[in-house]
């Protein structure tokens, strides 16, 4: 596993993978270095995720990774960014939506220039029913970061459901002229006239 690791430190499950291992043997401080190192890397949010759970979930009982999460996160004197993130990705995932929201409020209290951190509080509200608080993180989330198109991506599915269909457009007119004009801004434009029948747009 370490080989693997060295050999691939850019891949997600060799990272997560040694970590455990290195859990598992008492290195509980070479394995929270390593839940950091994960949270760094630029996969997104959504494989991050999908690849943290299914390799927990490998490993035993989902509680029982949240139980050593929680000893984890309790063992170091600072705060490990990645352990608190992979304990929100698991209280997710066992449906406490309630919990994982106060995990990511905290470090977002803590952590208020990551606009990492301020897209999965975002998210946090998203799950949690809360969509003005979680609207007005995405909202803040600015144009240089990485996550802005995520998060404008998020607001338009939340403005859709809630039917504000003059507020989607707005988005989707701003991205048009930003500097993201990708093909899925269009795609999501033309779906929002669709809606509205608005054919010669």
């Amino acid at each position: 596993a370490e080989i693997s690791y060295q050999l691939n430190r850019d891949n997600t499950e060799a990272v997560l993978l040694y970590a455990h291992i290195l859990e598992k043997h008492g290195r509980t401080e070479e394995a929270i270095k390593l839940y950091d190192e994960l949270f760094t890397q630029n996969p997104s949010l959504e494989e991050l995720l999908n690849k943290t759970i299914a390799l927990h979930k490998t490993f035993g009982d989902l509680e029982q990774v949240l139980e050593r999460l929680e000893a984890m996160s309790s063992y170091v004197k600072r705060r490990s960014i990645g352990i608190e993130v992979q304990k929100a990705f698991v209280m997710w995932e066992l449906n406490k939506n309630g919990e994982a929201l106060r995990v990511l409020m905290d470090l977002h209290e803590s952590q208020p220039e990551s606009t990492q951190i301020q897209y999965l509080t975002a998210l946090g509200h998203e799950k949690f029913n809360d969509f003005a608080n979680a609207l007005t993180l995405y909202e803040g989330i600015s144009e240089e970061s990485r996550f802005y198109l995520p998060a404008n991506f998020q607001s338009l599915k939340i403005l859709q459901t809630q039917n504000r269909i003059g507020a989607a457009f707005k988005i989707v007119h701003k991205l048009a002229k930003s500097r993201y004009t990708i093909s899925e801004v269009f795609v999501l434009g033309a779906s929002l006239y669709a809606k509205e029948k608005n054919y010669d747009e």
